[in-house]
């Protein structure tokens, strides 16, 4: 018996010179981005020099193998700093791993700001191999290996990634029985001497990989080559770099999570950034849509950015597929509160979509289909010298070819459909410069036919066909240039257009579009690793135009006289409005990564036509303290504004009624790492609104009178816990929880006034639960990789049902035909029941030569409650009835990928 050790880490194999890892860590795909990083490496660790471990005399003796799992721990010179034992084998094999991985040294990973500590998993494997068969012929001495000619040369390629396997050990037996023990070259090449004509078998010995033999016809008086396809028996657990430890960002709360931990999370449909609403702090939109209700705000209040550049809606038609191809998205970053002066124009929280920029050597072509859309795309670097790499996206869903054939024999038409584009090239050089230019636009159509006897209600005005299409695109360049060690600036501007058309039969139609002209800069100074001041600018430069039609008069006494004869009224409203907004930062780090103070500072600016501009300040201060090795305190505070929005202008572009929206956050939280791959993190917040934008009450002509005033007030506060194992091992799962709670007051400077029945309506008392207020919001989710690329995953979710207003009675009016509902309690204090489901997936992934497939399962809602999204009312509101939301359903699909 011969004693062999073998070992690997994800993405490494052992060697004295080894390849650096060969999965990028935040790179698009569903095989590759698996870390919870905040910035992407642009390199991998590599190893460089290793000492072998000895292997335990007793269990050599008792003819024993193992296999320990270590979790290594390598600062940002490559050294290690701590090693942990996730999968122990005993007999002495965990002590041998463990001292010989202290004395490993690594070539550091580094991200674009240089080198940086991470962890990794390295598998050590104890094994004790059978010998080698005898020789054919035992009298006849075989020639010195070191004195034969190479015969038999080849390439290690793994099956599905076509990457090659450099520093992989191996063995080729020749016709004769001999053996020799090789190790591939970090090419993946390997060269043997002397091996025996006839037919020799090649095999890969490393752990993790098939070792069933290839066999190579040896040729007298001729050199073999060889490209031998090794497959490997678990692609994903080849996919972490495990915890990557950067210097944390100033946000108060930051939550990042990797492309491809998220894609599995059932429910999500394998878009990244449905997982948002698994998070804490995100409230459930009704049927699930997709509505961003982040700590308790309205959803128009909060913000979501591509690469920085704000667009108006993240989701297509229902909420189930956001409008980024997920294969171009390397992380997403979700910030409910206390985030920095960069993102401004908003009350509510951020999403921050994060494209990649990370290549691999091959390029790779992406085929996906479901029960939703197809959709295709392409990752490469199709140019000479690896110069750029480009990424090229589109999908079409096709549920409006669908819906008709469930419909036959029904007047109803319903036609909903989207596509979307992505088009992006990134310089990749190793020049100073970064240089990035991206692309992306989606249109999204709603048709709904009705037939002629149908009835939308009295009013013939609002009988016909409706008909809502929006769209968005955007061209953006993005530039950086370091002008010293100390001094750097950023440059992005971006070209934009989004429209929004709707009609209602011939009678109503809205159009609305606008063309907006951004730029954003940053100069930022880095005198040294304690300080960091960004002077920046965000700066908007948007035309609009507005155009609308109705069969009548916007004036009150015409709504409420059934019997006035209407007069078609059209509307042009069109204009420029501009947002300068500079901001500055400082990053302050007294005592090194132990505390971190982040003041800054953002003017916000508006000005519309002829209005008189507005100028609004936002101090806001962060600061994290380190107080022990795993355990920090955070806190924040500051003010955040956001500008008028749409219809809130008015109907006169020259006078401008409203003012910003305020809010005043706190925050108090603190962060605990459990282990090396467990986190804890507990956040309390408080917000104050003010200034919010309402219904003018004493509005009596819209053609006069302001229709919006600054009046409502409103309070939000509460608490978020995150539990989370990051994807490290065979499992990842977290547990989130938020209790909070929301509340506003129109008009709380109003006298009071109450309803026949009591009810309070205005005034200092009149505070009433907002429409998203949600008390408890608890998610569950985790996953588990079975052997041969199988996974498992599922969620739970409780949510407390939204608040809504109730009514027992109605009064007809009979000249207009309609009913006039009564309240039986005050505004929004009664509730729908609680919102419970369990979810599902299975994923499989088969390998073949050339290309990969996975097929995988989303069964929603396998154990759901009564689940009411929305109360309906008959005629007279004397009867109600629950909407439920959606059944079980089983959603297919699969994504193919090429490389090549």
């Amino acid at each position: 018996m011969r004693k062999t050790r073998r070992w690997s880490a994800h993405g490494l194999l052992g060697a004295a010179l080894l390849a650096p890892l060969s999965a990028p860590l935040l790179a698009a795909g569903p095989a590759r981005a698996q870390a919870p990083a905040e910035e992407a490496l642009i390199r991998e660790p590599a190893l460089i020099s290793m000492v072998e471990a000895p292997y335990p005399p007793a269990a050599e003796a008792a003819g024993l193998g193992g296999r320990v799992l270590l979790l290594i721990e390598i600062d940002a010179t490559g050294v290690p700093t701590a090693v942990e034992v996730l999968e122990a084998a005993g007999h002495g094999f965990d002590e041998a791993a463990v001292a010989a991985a202290r004395q490993f040294r690594f070539e550091p990973a580094a991200t674009a700001s240089g080198p940086v500590p991470v962890a990794i998993e390295f598998a050590y494997e104890f094994a004790l191999a059978p010998a080698p068969l005898p020789p054919a012929d035992p009298a006849a001495p075989p020639t010195p290996e070191a004195e034969a000619p190479v015969n038999l040369t080849g390439t290690l390629v793994e099956m599905g990634t076509r990457r090659a396997l450099g520093s992989t050990p191996l063995q080729v037996i020749g016709a004769d029985g001999q053996a020799q023990d090789l190790m591939s070259a970090p090419d993946g090449r390997f060269e043997a001497r002397g091996v025996a004509i006839g037919a020799a078998q090649v095999r890969v010995v490393a752990p993790g990989f098939d070792d069933t033999p290839t066999t190579v016809e040896v040729t007298a008086g001729e050199l073999t080559d060889a490209r031998i396809w090794v497959k490997n028996l678990g692609y994903r657990d080849n996919e972490v770099v495990a915890v990557y430890q950067k210097k944390r960002e100033p946000e108060i709360t930051r939550r990042t999570l990797s492309v491809a931990e998220i894609r599995r999370v059932p429910g999500t449909f394998g878009d990244p950034v449905r997982v948002i609403q698994n998070l804490p702090g995100a409230a459930r939109g009704p049927f699930g849509l997709g509505l961003l209700v982040i700590r308790g705000a309205n959803p128009e209040d909060s913000n979501v950015y591509v690469d920085g550049v704000e667009v108006p809606i993240i989701y297509h038609l229902g909420g189930y597929r956001s409008v980024i191809n997920a294969d171009l998205i390397s992380s997403v970053d979700y910030l409910p509160g206390g985030y920095q002066v960069k993102y401004g124009r908003s009350t509510g929280g951020v999403i921050d979509v994060q494209s990649s920029r990370t290549y691999e050597d091959q390029d790779k072509f992406t085929w996906k289909t479901d029960v939703l859309d197809t959709g295709l795309f392409y990752k490469g670097k199709p140019g000479p010298k690896d110069k750029w790499g480009v990424q090229v996206g589109a999908r079409r869903s096709y549920v409006d070819a669908f819906i008709p054939l469930f419909t036959r024999g029904s007047e109803f038409v319903v036609k909903p459909r989207w596509f979307d584009y992505q088009v992006k090239a990134d310089r990749i050089d190793k020049g100073q410069d970064e240089l990035t230019l991206f692309a992306f636009g989606f249109q999204d159509k709603l048709f709904i036919q009705t037939p002629s006897s149908f009835a939308q209600s009295a009013d013939q005005d609002t009988q016909g066909d409706l008909s809502t299409t929006y769209q968005t695109h955007r061209q953006i360049l993005s530039w950086t240039h370091p002008f010293t060690d100390t001094w750097s600036l950023w440059v992005q501007p971006a070209v934009g257009f989004d429209a929004i058309e709707a009609g209602l039969g011939s009678s109503f139609e809205l159009t609305q579009s606008f063309t907006n002209l951004s730029a954003r800069a940053e100069l930022r100074y880095a005198p040294s690793e304690a300080l960091t001041a960004s002077l920046g600018l965000d700066s908007q430069a948007t035309y609009y135009k507005i155009e609308f039609a109705i069969p009548f008069l916007p004036s009150f006494d015409q709504l409420d006289d059934p019997l006035a004869e209407r007069e078609p009224f059209r509307q042009t409203i069109d204009g420029w409005y501009f947002s300068p907004d500079p901001y500055l930062d400082v990053r302050w780090r007294p005592l090194g990564d132990r505390l971190l103070i982040n003041p800054g500072v953002r003017l916000n600016t508006l000005k519309i036509g002829e209005a008189k501009a507005l100028l609004t300040l936002d101090p806001r201060l962060g600061a994290r303290v380190a107080v022990g090795p795993t355990t920090a305190i955070k806190a924040g505070t500051g003010v955040y504004q956001q500008p008028p929005q749409g219809q809130e202008f008015g109907i006169d572009e020259d006078e401008l009624n409203v003012n910003f929206e305020r809010g005043w956050t706190h925050e108090v939280g603190v962060e605990q790492r459990i282990a090396e791959t467990g986190t804890l993190d507990w956040t309390g917040f408080y917000k104050g609104l003010d200034r919010l934008i309402v219904n003018n009450p004493d509005a009596e002509d819209a053609t006069v009178d302001p229709i919006y005033v600054n009046e409502g007030v409103g309070r939000i506060y509460g608490m978020e816990i995150m539990l989370r194992k990051a994807l490290v091992d065979r499992w990842f799962g977290w547990v989130s929880y938020t209790l909070s709670k929301s509340e506003r007051n129109d008009y709380p400077e109003r006298s009071e006034q109450r309803t026949a029945e009591g009810v309070v309506t205005r005034g200092p008392e009149a505070w009433y639960d907002y429409d998203f207020d949600q008390t408890h919001i608890l998610t569950v989710v985790g996953g588990y990789r079975l052997p041969r690329d199988f996974e498992l995953s599922g969620r739970f979710q409780y949510v407390t049902g939204n608040p809504y207003t109730p009514y027992d009675l109605a009064v007809q009016d009979l000249d207009s035909d309609s009913w006039a509902p009564i309240q039986s309690g005050a505004k929004n204090t009664s509730r729908l029941a609680p919102y419970t489901a369990l979810d599902l997936r299975a994923d499989k992934l088969f390998t073949f030569k050339y290309w990969q497939l996975e097929v995988y399962l989303d069964l929603l809602n396998v154990v759901r409650g009564e689940n009411p999204e929305q109360l309906i009312y008959n005629y007279d509101y004397t009867e109600s009835a629950v909407v439920r939301g959606l059944p079980f359903i089983a959603s297919p699909g699969f994504q193919a990928d090429f490389r090549f």
